[in-house]
């Protein structure tokens, strides 16, 4: 799946003309917005299936004391991580040479990430109000 939104961000920096000499750099900061949003809802369901046992109220407030610092740091862990040897750029012709085959590879791009990041945090706000026991799960 990150592979998915890495693709549709590569394609959206190609097409965008001013992200076209760094477009694993702009892959990679979309990469994370949803890559945060999963990791929240990841904690937060451990936290629901551990039924109290288990806190992370304290350290996701620390995390958004110095939140600056937290996402650049997931913004170069997953740049680091694509742009090492080339990973992002295989990717990309990897994917590419699928997309006649695939129907969702052929998504326009800002649509793709569009319905991507809508979905990802709606499933972290419905994990958020189950877990909090508001809205719908009162």
């Amino acid at each position: 799946m990150y592979n998915y939104i890495f693709f549709k961000g590569y394609e959206l920096a190609k097409k965008l003309k001013n992200w076209k000499d760094t477009p694993v750099l702009f892959s990679t900061m979309g990469l994370a917005v949803c890559f945060i949003f999963h990791l929240a809802t990841a904690l937060m369901i451990a936290e629901v299936l551990s039924k109290g046992q288990i806190h992370f109220s304290r350290a996701i407030s620390f995390i958004n004391k110095i939140r600056f610092f937290w996402g650049a740091a997931v913004i170069i862990l997953l740049y680091t991580y694509y742009a090492t040897n080339g990973r992002g750029e295989r990717i990309f012709s990897t994917l590419q040479k699928k997309r006649d085959r695939n129907m969702l590879l052929k998504i326009n791009p800002l649509l793709a990430l569009f319905f991507i990041y809508v979905i990802s945090f709606c499933i972290c706000v419905l994990v958020a109000m189950y877990k909090n026991r508001d809205g719908i799960f009162t």
